[in-house]
């Protein structure tokens, strides 16, 4: 077991290893499957058995730009607006926490 810690201490990551015995599996090697991880197209899922299958990422990837730049806005007002205002939302709903 390894314990890390994360975040200044604030957290920690524990990494348990243990050995076992490999069991051998009967695969038929004729059938294959690829998964192509990507940015626009988040999968792409070839088989031998059929046609490609196509997960589109762009949906996904607009989202977390969006929260990026709320949270971009929001640390930004937090940042530069003095500590005697009262700022309790940000445009997009997120709650302004001081991390300390």
């Amino acid at each position: 077991m390894e314990i890390i810690p994360i975040n200044n201490g604030r957290m920690f990551k524990a990494n348990f290893t243990y050995e076992a015995e490999k069991e051998p599996l009967d695969l038929d090697e004729s059938n294959v499957m690829g998964i192509d991880l990507g940015v626009n197209n988040f999968a792409t899922i070839v088989t031998t058995e059929g046609t490609p299958y196509i997960v589109d990422g762009r949906k996904l990837k607009n989202q977390i730009l969006y929260q990026c730049r709320c949270k971009c806005c929001c640390q930004y007002l937090y940042e530069n607006i003095s500590m005697n205002s009262i700022l309790n939302d940000c445009v997009s709903g997120f709650r302004l926490v001081q991390l300390k």
